[in-house]
């Protein structure tokens, strides 16, 4: 029987999240080049990591929903989830009886809705 140490799967779990962050990074650039020029590729990660510890605080953890917050951060602004000018996003991203997925379909919607 093979047996897997905590340790291996701490160092699995670092392999998978450097790839996902290289695939959202990819998706970032390509989507919004023009927003990403003049930061640079450090802080274009960096904003990345923010989004995913920010979407984890709304419980966002599935990984094509998390790119979407990001994807979203990159829209409107880094702290759209905390800003008075998208109170409307803080409150569906605190709202704990919606799950990750309408969450971001309601954020995506009130996006389109406003022209935002």
């Amino acid at each position: 029987m093979l047996i897997i140490r905590k340790e291996q799967i701490e160092v699995f779990e670092k392999i998978a999240m450097h790839r996902f962050e290289d695939t959202v990074f990819e998706i970032i650039i390509e989507e919004y080049p023009v927003k990403c020029e003049e930061p640079g590729e450090d802080q274009v990660r960096e904003s990345i990591k923010t989004g995913i510890i920010k979407a984890k605080k709304y419980d966002i953890e599935i990984e094509a929903y998390v790119a979407e917050y990001i994807k979203i951060m990159h829209e409107l602004s880094f702290d759209f989830d905390e800003s008075t000018d998208t109170q409307w996003a803080a409150d569906i991203l605190n709202n704990a009886d919606i799950n990750e997925k309408t969450k971001i379909e309601e954020l995506r919607n009130n996006i389109a809705n406003n022209n935002l």
